[in-house]
């Protein structure tokens, strides 16, 4: 398969995010992408792997949730995740895909084995 057409599958499995919210930031998408690869990843975790700080994993995590920013942003979420609490450890959270969210998982799936089948 070429280059281009690998971007361009690519494209369009980034464009599956715009359905949810056409301007999701990169690091949104990453805390999707990491969730859906394990799910019930502590939050500690995710902001380990990412590089982000407590703050900026709990904003994209709530933008992925279905309660979202509301106060700050003036829109609800994207019930893709949710959090909650660690039942090992009170003091974390772990989060999960909800069934919107393995819909967008598996719909991601399904476009990148066409990726996989058009490259052999």
């Amino acid at each position: 398969m070429s280059d281009k057409a690998t971007l361009t599958y690519l494209a369009k499995a980034l464009e599956l995010f715009g359905v949810y919210d056409g301007a999701m930031h990169l690091p949104t998408i990453l805390v999707f992408l990491t969730v859906a690869n394990e799910p019930g990843i502590k939050k500690t975790e995710l902001e380990r792997r990412l590089g982000l700080s407590n703050s900026a994993c709990s904003r994209h995590v709530m933008m992925l949730t279905k309660k979202g920013d509301f106060a700050r942003l003036g829109h609800v979420g994207h019930d893709l995740v949710f959090s909650e609490t660690d039942p090992l450890d009170s003091r974390n959270k772990r989060v999960r895909l909800t069934k919107r969210g393995d819909a967008l998982r598996d719909h991601l799936a399904l476009v990148l084995k066409r990726i996989k089948h058009d490259a052999n």
